[in-house]
Parts: structure tokens; sequence; C-alpha cells
């Protein structure tokens, strides 16, 4: 049992680090919806939220959602912006440690448009590329797909330490 158990968590990251390549390759050739969709960030950041409030109850991290309630709307490939929404909120619930925070935040940015934080109490980065050290890391492929997503979608992202000591990604 415990060897079986083993042999699924690595085809579970094998098959995760397949799909992170597959997307990172769609992104870097130019394969995105030309003009892409009319969505809420709002909404998506709602969605996110709710779908892995289990895993961080499972992890005992409070998870926490804070929304301006205007409508941020933008055009988009919906499924890229999820991708990469997922990745940093992966990498947030995976590296806070159990009785940590994890915060999602969506409100208008300094200079116009929308910010989409995302910030932790875990161990932050361990450089400006936004890798995270010890025995949990992965390969380093959620963050930087996150940056092509990003700036395939005329955005940018901020990776630096959060007020709660951890990390925190800004999308602008």
């Amino acid at each position: 049992r415990d060897t079986i158990g083993q042999m699924l968590e690595s085809v579970e990251r094998l098959s995760r680090t397949v799909e992170q390549l597959l997307a990172l390759a769609r992104v870097a050739t130019g394969r995105l919806a030309s003009a892409g969709e009319p969505l809420n960030l709002r909404d998506l950041a709602r969605m996110a939220h709710a779908e892995l409030q289990p895993v961080a109850e499972a992890r005992a991290v409070t998870f926490s959602l804070a929304i301006d309630e205007r409508p941020w709307r933008l055009q988009g490939v919906a499924d890229l912006l999820r991708e990469a929404l997922f990745n940093i909120l992966d990498n947030a619930l995976r590296f806070t440690p159990e009785g940590g925070q994890v915060r999602i935040e969506c409100c208008a940015a300094a200079g116009g448009g929308a910010l989409l934080r995302i910030s932790d109490s875990g161990p932050g980065f361990d450089s400006a590329e936004g890798g995270r050290g010890g025995s949990r890391a992965g390969h380093g492929l959620g963050l930087a797909i996150v940056r092509n997503i990003a700036t395939a979608h005329g955005a940018s992202v901020v990776m630096g330490r959060s007020a709660m000591g951890g990390a925190e990604v800004t999308l602008t």
C-alpha cells in the first residue's frame, strides 16, 4: 500500500509537470486566442477561493478573500488566467505551514486597472525569480508559467515579501 501510494503521488506530480509544460509551450508559442473573451477578475478570484478552501482547511491554513466589489472586467483566455491564479495559490498553500495564512486581494491598482495580490505567511521566496527551497519544492515551472501568462495578457507580475512575512505575488 505504501509503495502504491508513493507511485500515485509520483504520477500526480509528473502529470502536473506535463500540464505545466504544455501551458508554458502554448503561451511561449503565442497560441492564445487573439482577443480572448470578456472576464471578471472578481469572479475568477471567488471561484479559486471556493475551489481551494478545502485544501486550506485540510492544511489548517486560514484562507481569506478581500475583493473590491467593482466588476473588474478584462479580455483574456479564461483557462490560462485560471492556470496562473491556481499556480500562485498552489504555491502559497503548499509552502504555508499549518496554522498560517493565505490571502487573495482584488482591488484597484495605483495607476488604474486591477490588481490581484496573493500573500502568505510561509517562508517567502529564495530569489527574485520566485524559487522556494526545501523538500516540497517543485520544478519551478508554476511561477514561470504565471509570468508568461501575465505577459501574454499585458499584465505585470511582481514577487516579493508579504506583510505577513511570507511570499507575495502581485498581478497588475
